[in-house]
């Protein structure tokens, strides 16, 4: 089983890479950190409407190949403002070329976010974000976690990460 793991958080240090330690990663697994790639902006040319592939050449290239390998795909991501960091909102978007071009929906999807404040009004919000987003991935069976009021690495759960991780394992 292949598995991709995104991190979003730029801190090498921070609550995300503490999440991301916790998880049992297999053999196969890999992980994208954004803020490390070089991502374009989404130009909304929609040259990606006729063809299956976007015409801006950058490491989205890499990154297109890692997610439709893919079996499960993981993504940690601190909430900035009530939405994700510039560099994982430009990958997202970028993949608007799989909205004109699906993939099949075999995949399982996790998107773990970490944010400061309750967040719990925004829970539906970011519920139907990431059931298009996934669903642009080929992935219609996922699970979404927010970890509100989190300050500090012991504010995370980690039972519940590792009962999230196994649920993505199983098949």
């Amino acid at each position: 089983m292949k598995n991709l793991l995104i991190v979003a958080s730029p801190k090498k240090n921070g609550i995300s890479r503490f999440i991301l330690s916790i998880l049992d990663r297999q053999e196969d697994s890999e992980i994208i950190f954004p803020y490390e790639l070089n991502i374009q902006a989404c130009t909304g040319c929609e040259a990606c409407f006729a063809k299956k592939n976007c015409i801006l050449n950058d490491d989205m290239t890499k990154v297109y190949k890692k997610i439709e390998a893919a079996d499960t795909i993981t993504v940690i991501s601190p909430i900035y403002f009530f939405g994700f960091p510039a560099p994982l909102k430009a990958l997202i978007d970028r993949t608007q070329v799989y909205w004109h071009h699906p993939l099949g929906k075999k995949k399982k999807g996790l998107a773990l976010m970490i944010g400061e404040m309750p967040n719990v009004f925004f829970i539906p919000y970011y519920e139907k974000i990431w059931k298009y987003i996934f669903h642009n991935w080929g992935i219609e069976n996922f699970k979404l976690k927010v970890f509100g009021s989190t300050k500090t690495k012991n504010d995370i759960d980690k039972t519940e990460v590792k009962k999230l991780n196994d649920w993505l394992k199983e098949s």
